[in-house]
């Protein structure tokens, strides 16, 4: 995996130009996603702007400015889901905070796919897990994508127990 970003970031620097995308503390949204919503996304943000965290969308830049924001950042916090894979191109010791359903897991789930890619990049990664609404129209997978209801004040008192010690 290191050699896959190594590779990326080469290819990346010799051919596109630098965005100026210069964040250090991000929070990942999920955007016009039709899974695992983030429904009070505003209230948490509200919060999550008092200790510098900056919104990015991810689908709405391009592979080189995600690549660069990702690269930059201290401290990512999201979501589970797409947008966290950018967390390869973070840095060794990046602290990740993903946001999941309290009860996602199992044999057939995706929840530890980050804390495993985290653990393969070498950056600290935290799970903040929260109250969630299964959405049975999805059929089977009405838990795994389930939105997302994190408190905000135990969210950000999360972030600051765990990032800022």
């Amino acid at each position: 995996l290191s050699l896959v970003k190594y590779k990326i970031e080469g290819f990346l620097e010799q051919n596109l130009a630098k965005s100026g995308i210069s964040i250090k503390r991000i929070i990942v949204s999920r955007g016009s996603s039709t899974t695992r919503r983030w429904l009070n996304e505003n209230d948490c943000i509200r919060l999550l702007d008092t200790l510098n965290f900056k919104l990015i969308d991810p689908s709405k830049l391009s592979l080189s400015q995600q690549v660069e924001a990702f690269s930059n950042a201290e401290i990512i916090l999201g979501p589970h889901g797409a947008g966290l894979t950018n967390i390869m191109f973070c840095n060794q010791g990046t602290k990740v905070i993903e946001i999941r359903s309290q009860e996602q897991g199992g044999d057939y789930s995706s929840a530890t796919c980050y804390g495993e890619l985290s653990k393969m990049m070498d950056i600290e990664h935290h799970v903040f897990k929260c109250e969630h609404v299964k959405r049975k129209e999805l059929k089977g997978r009405s838990l795994e994508d389930a939105d997302l209801v994190p408190d905000p004040e135990k969210l950000k008192n999360f972030v600051c127990e765990k990032v800022f010690i």
